[in-house]
């Protein structure tokens, strides 16, 4: 009897670790785990799958990106362009239309007013199906050449990114080279040593464009 009991103590002992090792695996595999390496993201289109099944209405359009406007009553005037530097696409009936700056859901509505009673069903539908910020970064840096990131990038990261050597870069003078809307060339200046070696200093209030040139100079003098 004595066996039969301890035998009977065992088997329920058996099955209660059994179920809560099941519990367990249950809840390691429907525990959602960061993924290894993955970058910290700022632009609005780089936490989501950018295409066309499934757009995120609320991510802020710009130029260099490539979007899809739809018009279910009036497919021949379905388009697909990349947004121009200037912001702009163009589009049939309505001509050139601004779509840097708004998000998917501001387009599709604007859409609809300004196409008006010219649509037999009024549905515009605008997807985002690739994003992308290209830079240029020549001079004393590691990987000279097109940098391309999903996101927007400061000038200091485009640097990091690109391999910045802090013992042949002059950090205090970094220049950007824009292209504006109209076709002028544009200089600024940036002094970024501060940034890497003074631990109060501010991060300049600079933001880079698409297609913008960095170049970095060479240090010749110490600090």
């Amino acid at each position: 009897m004595a066996a039969l009991a301890w035998a009977g103590r065992f088997t329920v002992c058996a099955i209660a670790w059994v179920v809560a090792a099941g519990c367990q695996t249950a809840l390691a595999q429907n525990t959602p785990l960061p993924e290894s390496g993955a970058a910290t993201s700022t632009h609005p289109a780089a936490d989501q799958t950018t295409n066309s099944t499934s757009p995120n209405k609320s991510l802020v359009l710009q130029e260099g990106d490539t979007i899809r406007v739809s018009f279910p009553g009036e497919p021949s005037l379905d388009t697909t362009q990349t947004i121009r530097r200037d912001g702009k696409i163009t589009l049939e009936l309505i001509g050139e239309y601004d779509a840097a700056g708004k998000t998917p859901a501001g387009m599709e509505a604007e859409l609809k007013s300004l196409y008006g009673s010219q649509l037999m069903n009024n549905e515009v539908t605008v997807a985002v199906q690739s994003s992308a910020f290209v830079i240029f970064i020549t001079g004393a840096i590691g990987r000279p050449g097109k940098l391309v990131s999903e996101r927007p990038l400061t000038p200091l990261q485009a640097l990091i990114e690109s391999g910045v050597d802090d013992t042949r870069s002059n950090l205090k003078a970094i220049q950007i080279i824009r292209t504006d809307e109209a076709g002028h060339t544009v200089h600024y200046k940036l002094n970024l040593y501060n940034v890497l070696h003074k631990m109060d200093a501010q991060m300049p209030t600079f933001v880079l464009k698409p297609y913008d040139i960095i170049r970095v100079p060479e240090r010749f003098s110490f600090y």
